[in-house]
C-alpha cells in the first residue's frame, strides 16, 4: 500500500502525498488554535484580519462610489486597484499562516485559492488592460469584496473568542451567492 493507505498502489502515490498535504490538520476543529496560540500571535492574527476586513471595505466602497457617480468600469478598476493588488497579494501570508501553524486550513488548499487569485489580478487585469473595462471584472471584484468582508470580520472576531452566530451565519452563506460571480 502506498503510504499505508491499504487498497492503494503506488501509482496513486503521488496523488495521496497530495491529498495528504492538503488535509494536514483539517480534522482537528476550528481554524484558530487558541488553546495553543501564545498572546502574541492572537494579536498579530487579529491585526492581520482587520487590516484586511479595512482593506476590502476600502475596495467595496471604491466600486460603489465609483458606479454611484455613473462611471463605467474601467474608472471603477482605477478607482480601487492599486488597493486589490494590494490586498490581494495581502492574502499569500494566509499561506504562511498555515505552515508555521498559526491556523489549522490546508497550506496546500490556501495556496491554490490564493495563487488562482493573485494570478487574476496580476497577469489578467494588471498586466491585460483591455481586461479591465470589462462589467465582468467589477461583478468579480464586488462578489470578492462581498465575501472578504465578512471571511475577514469573522477570522478576527474568532482569533479572540467565539464568533455571534449572525456573523457566522454571514461568513458562511453569503459565498453560496457570490462565489459564481466571482468565480466567473
Amino acid at each position: 500500500p502506498a503510504f499505508g493507505v491499504p487498497g492503494s498502489s503506488p501509482k496513486s502515490a503521488g496523488l495521496l502525498f497530495l491529498w495528504g498535504l492538503g488535509r494536514q490538520r483539517q480534522t482537528r476543529g476550528s481554524r484558530f488554535r487558541l488553546t495553543s496560540m501564545g498572546g502574541m500571535a492572537k494579536r498579530y492574527l487579529l491585526a492581520y484580519n482587520l487590516a484586511m476586513t479595512v482593506g476590502w471595505g476600502y475596495i467595496l466602497a471604491r466600486l460603489a462610489k465609483s458606479y454611484a457617480v455613473g462611471n463605467g468600469p474601467q474608472s471603477a478598476y482605477d478607482s480601487f486597484s492599486l488597493a486589490l493588488q494590494i490586498f490581494q497579494t495581502g492574502a499569500i501570508l494566509e499561506v504562511l499562516h498555515c505552515l508555521v501553524g498559526l491556523v489549522r486550513s490546508s497550506w496546500f488548499l490556501t495556496a491554490v485559492q490564493v495563487t488562482s487569485r493573485v494570478f487574476v489580478v496580476w497577469v489578467a487585469l494588471h498586466d491585460t488592460p483591455a481586461v479591465r473595462s470589462h462589467l465582468a471584472v467589477s461583478t468579480m471584484v464586488l462578489a470578492w469584496s462581498l465575501t472578504e468582508v465578512p471571511r475577514y470580520l469573522y477570522f478576527a472576531v474568532s482569533s479572540q473568542g467565539v464568533p455571534p452566530r449572525w456573523l457566522l451565519w454571514v461568513r458562511y452563506s453569503t459565498f453560496l451567492l457570490l462565489y459564481p460571480l466571482g468565480a466567473g
